[in-house]
């Protein structure tokens, strides 16, 4: 009984820590901007608990039951499994949740009944997102939806010059859609295509539907753009247009849109549920039901469909120095002012879950002089995130496109889109990408942690083997949900990898093993046998493990604390993600000089480990 005691007295203790050091970081982001660097700082890191169980699969059952139907269960687990979310407690986010949707049923299917969480492609939610079929399904809540729809002007969308073109909104009438350059005087409209307001601006378009923008979703856009004071507003619906080239351009100016817009309107069908008029009537009311209300605002926010996707993710990163909600009655209100009356005066438990989302977490406004980063920070500022970053954030969310994951992942960390992950490296590696350096044939660096995942990789392309061809993997439907997916993580606290030409160098912890001549005398080497069969046809094969600088360690596994240790280095390895078994990537070669990656495997940390060493220079090719 003491002993209980004694653990629900750390688990407590180390709960609310957690949650006041949360906060303190959400405070003052809130104040000065999103920092970069704090990234991970405010990873929370999880105790070694269950075999083959992470400690957020653990929390997220504990209060499982609170969890409304109508709540997607994907974009839930999503949410727990945030570097940030994962041991927090959840019981005020499901109350404010269900204060709005807690009698309604699920949409992931068409029966009432929610997802299983497995994938995104599992739930109707995101499976109904091809943009084939869908077209303009939605209207204002003024209109009948007898409307008429508006079309583009041709001429003058050639006319208004090269880059992203935006609806002007003076010059704009029935029944057509007339155009100008977009400037620091445009709305940005950043919405879920599959919600009704997609389509493009053709009166006829590819596949025989008719196109065209409905005239009453261009009257609500109008009206807001004038009451901010805008001139114009962009939205994909009406400014990106069916013909290829024309859509090339636009995305490849996608990053100047929001980052230049005056501001950025989020619009998701559950936000728009959401009536705010008593909180619009008096802004300072902090009484509790319109703290309550500001809460039941983030908690759907963070999984609304529109943070579920990877457009959007991109456009909110972009555009995050004035964000904008739209909600019912075409109310608007200020994102980042509803955080911060939150974070001053309401839940922290619901605040604090807010860092999830620091996509959205207001831009710097200027240099600090104090600020030693000042890389880092300059691509925060611009809106640019690392590679690794990037690819984590993409990994939990979904594009209507299959395609469209390297377009997006390459304008998140640079202004060129590319259009094929093989040359959006090979650029990369050639010195025309963002991992450019000045160092003496070095071409970038990557943390060698972000390796570890399931993403497939650049196979039969020399020197890239091992670069992934997407940010992370999402399981078809039907598949098995037995069916382990490793979405990457960004490797911020491990050894960074040299990228150069013929391949990637860096140091890893491994271990070098023959596949052909492996005797099953033990544990050990009946584990490399079972790893040798399923991934390796070369004659040599190596485990490879993600290093972290620490502090000096001898040279043994403590199987008491699950690490592993090795001699003359400040660098030791963890569990994967809180779990109870190692994450190791497997590489294969037949010189023991060149090795190709071949996959990622587990290794139980109760089950003794072969005698890694620390290898300064192992070259993935």
């Amino acid at each position: 009984m003491a002993w209980y005691a004694m653990k629900s007295f750390y688990w407590i203790s180390w709960h609310r820590g957690s949650m006041l050091l949360l906060w303190y970081f959400l405070g003052h982001q809130l104040e000065w901007g999103y920092d970069a660097t704090l990234t991970s700082a405010i990873t929370i890191q999880k105790p070694t608990l269950l075999p083959n169980t992470s400690f957020e699969d653990i929390m997220a059952r504990s209060d499982s039951a609170n969890k409304s139907d109508y709540m997607c269960t994907w974009a839930y687990r999503s949410l727990r499994r945030d570097r940030v979310a994962m041991a927090l407690d959840f019981t005020a986010f499901h109350r404010r949740f269900a204060d709005i949707f807690g009698d309604r049923k699920a949409r992931c299917f068409e029966d009432g009944h929610p997802c299983d969480g497995s994938s995104p492609r599992a739930c109707r939610r995101f499976t109904g997102a091809d943009t084939k079929g869908i077209n303009q399904l939605a209207h204002n809540f003024t209109c009948n939806g007898s409307c008429e729809r508006l079309f583009w002007d041709e001429t003058s969308y050639r006319k208004a010059g090269s880059g992203a073109r935006a609806v002007c909104i003076e010059a704009t009438t029935r029944p057509y859609l007339r155009y100008q350059v977009t400037s620091d005087k445009t709305l940005a409209v950043s919405h879920v295509w599959n919600h009704g307001q997609g389509g493009r601006p053709e009166s006829l378009l590819r596949h025989g539907e008719m196109g065209g923008f409905n005239s009453c979703l261009h009257e609500r856009y109008k009206n807001i753009a004038r009451e901010l004071g805008c001139t114009s507003y962009w939205m994909d619906t009406p400014c990106i247009p069916e013909d290829h080239l024309l859509r090339r351009e636009s995305i490849a100016n996608i990053n100047t849109v929001f980052r230049e817009s005056l501001a950025t309107l989020i619009c998701d069908r559950d936000i728009m549920d959401i009536d705010i008029t008593s909180l619009k009537k008096d802004p300072t009311d902090m009484s509790e039901p319109m703290l309550r209300l500001r809460e039941s605002i983030i908690s759907t926010l963070l999984v609304c469909d529109w943070n579920l996707r990877s457009w959007t993710l991109l456009e909110s990163i972009r555009g995050r120095k004035h964000i904008l909600l739209l909600c019912k009655y075409n109310q608007v209100v200020s994102l980042v002012d509803l955080v911060k009356d939150v974070c001053s005066h309401g839940s922290i438990d619901v605040a604090i879950l807010f860092l999830s989302g620091h996509h959205m977490l207001p831009a710097r406004q200027s240099e600090p002089q104090y600020f030693p980063a000042r890389q880092i920070l300059g691509e925060a500022l611009t809106g640019f995130v690392p590679l690794e970053e990037a690819a984590c954030l993409l990994a939990h969310r979904l594009a209507s496109r299959a395609q469209d994951d390297i377009v997006i992942w390459s304008l998140l960390t640079n202004e060129t889109p590319y259009y094929d992950a093989k040359t959006w490296w090979r650029e990369k590696v050639t010195g025309n990408g963002t991992f450019m350096t000045s160092g003496a044939g070095i071409r970038g660096f990557i943390h060698s942690g972000f390796l570890l995942s399931s993403a497939p990789r650049l196979k039969g392309v020399k020197s890239l083997q091992w670069a992934p061809t997407q940010p992370g993997l999402h399981l078809p439907q039907g598949v098995s949900n037995s069916t382990k997916v490793y979405q990457p993580e960004d490797g911020s606290n491990t050894t960074k990898l040299r990228i150069f030409n013929e391949g990637l160098v860096g140091r890893w912890g491994a271990y070098i093993f023959r596949t052909n001549d492996i005797p099953s005398d033990d544990s050990v080497t009946r584990k490399l046998q079972d790893i040798a069969k399923k991934f390796l046809s070369h004659k040599w094969g190596i485990l490879l493990s993600p290093l972290t600088q620490m502090f000096y360690i001898a040279a043994r596994h403590d199987p008491q604390r699950g690490r592993l240790r090795m001699a003359d280095t400040r660098y030791m390895m963890l569990p994967f993600r809180g779990t109870s078994y190692f994450l190791f990537g497997v590489a294969g070669a037949n010189d023991r000089e060149s090795w190709e990656w071949q996959g990622v495997c587990e290794w139980p940390t109760a089950q003794p480990l072969p005698d890694f060493s620390n290898h300064k220079e192992i070259l993935l090719v």
